[in-house]
């Protein structure tokens, strides 16, 4: 069974198709439009009586602002009204040169956009007079004319003084296109950008078309087009692989042992690792530039005798260094007096709860210290009298 729906104002049952709530037009605005009171169950519709200011018939309405009965009657009232409505010629002044001018808006203060234009440029000379309030009168070296400027080096009062000063402009030919342009500077050579880039590119020229080079990729053997004569690859990735290969087969010489190695970067100097740290370790036991004075010590794995200038070295050699730091000792904790085992030869705890054990007995040593050392002087003698009872 299909449900019937009811209209929500006069409870009719809903025909037309395509509506659900209401059952015309009128009826829904008469819904949305009730005059709402405290309660929402006490809603009342009325239609306000009122006479049209064009045709003066009288209709109901549920606006109270409305005045016409309809569109056309607005329409005719405006067309007859339009003389009454229309905006009035009003005379006003210029801002800048004074001249008086009529318009319809109140808001405008100039007769001409050149006048508007000529008020910005005086804004902006007041804006850096207040900047740079020092203004200097000079002469132009060309016509001779007294102007003023904020600038202490401008010798010329426009630009076409300054042409003619600095040697006059002189027709030349660009070297590319080959057209004829006018200039002041002596070194110029090419009329624009374009052909300032075109020759950048070391391109050839052939019965006047730009012509780039062809090349071949020695990686992967394919023809590709260069702007430059000194490419060799058709792109990045055939770059980078080229590149490579041609390391690969490069043969160097470590600078340590002196053995022959193919090499990864082009960077590299020596052959390995290890050849790398016993170089530097060198250079660390005697220091070209090092202020400090040479020094005899004993290595502490090996007991060989070395000399170095700084004082953190303690092993003659990398592999000192290596056997002492990758063998582990043997040595007693001193907070709870167990052995274990360690790499590091500064280590006096077996572990983290030993640690903060030993850190806050030595608190409470240094404060008992504090206050006997205290007592000792005689700075607690001047309170004795908190302790007394009060009398």
């Amino acid at each position: 069974m299909e449900e019937v729906k009811t209209c929500k104002n006069c409870g009719k049952e809903v025909t037309e198709e395509g509506r659900t709530k209401f059952c015309s037009a009128d009826c829904q605005s008469i819904f949305y439009n009730k005059y709402q009171n405290d309660d929402p169950k006490e809603k009342t519709t009325k239609k306000l009586a009122k006479q049209c200011k064009e045709c003066g018939k009288s209709y109901q309405t549920y606006t109270p602002n409305s005045v016409f009965c309809s569109k056309k009657c607005k329409g005719i009232y405006k067309s007859k009204n339009a003389a009454k409505t229309q905006r009035k010629l009003i005379t006003k002044t210029c801002k800048t040169c004074g001249k008086s001018f009529e318009t319809y808006r109140d808001i405008r203060v100039y007769c001409d956009r050149k006048c508007k234009d000529r008020d910005a440029e005086i804004s902006k000379e007041k804006y850096r007079r207040k900047i740079h309030p020092q203004i200097y009168t000079k002469t132009c070296k060309n016509c001779a004319k007294v102007f003023e400027t904020t600038s202490k080096v401008l010798r010329y009062c426009s630009r076409d003084c300054s042409n003619v000063g600095k040697g006059g402009l002189v027709a030349k030919t660009c070297k590319i296109c080959g057209k004829e342009f006018v200039t002041n500077r002596k070194i110029q050579i090419y009329c624009g950008i374009t052909c300032h880039s075109l020759s950048r590119m070391k391109a050839e020229r052939v019965e006047g078309v730009i012509r780039r080079y062809r090349k071949i990729c020695p990686y992967c053997n394919k023809e590709y087009v260069a702007v430059k004569n000194d490419s060799k690859y058709c792109g990045h990735s055939c770059a980078n692989k080229g590149r490579y290969l041609d390391l690969k087969n490069e043969i160097r010489l470590c600078s340590y042992c002196k053995k022959e190695y193919n090499p990864n970067t082009n960077k590299q100097k020596y052959c390995s690792v290890d050849c790398g740290l016993k170089y530097r370790y060198k250079n660390l036991l005697l220091e070209p530039n090092s202020k400090n004075p040479v020094i005899s010590i004993n290595c502490q794995t090996c007991g060989k005798e070395f000399q170095t200038n700084s004082k953190k070295i303690k092993y003659c050699s990398i592999e000192c260094l290596k056997y002492r730091q990758y063998k582990k000792l043997i040595t007693n904790c001193q907070s709870c007096g167990k052995e274990f085992q360690t790499y590091r030869q500064d280590a006096k705890y077996c572990g983290k709860k030993c640690f903060v054990i030993a850190n806050r007995i030595k608190k409470q040593e240094t404060k008992v210290s504090n206050s006997k050392e205290l007592v000792k002087a005689g700075f607690w003698e001047q309170y004795k009298y908190l302790n007394e009872p009060y009398t």
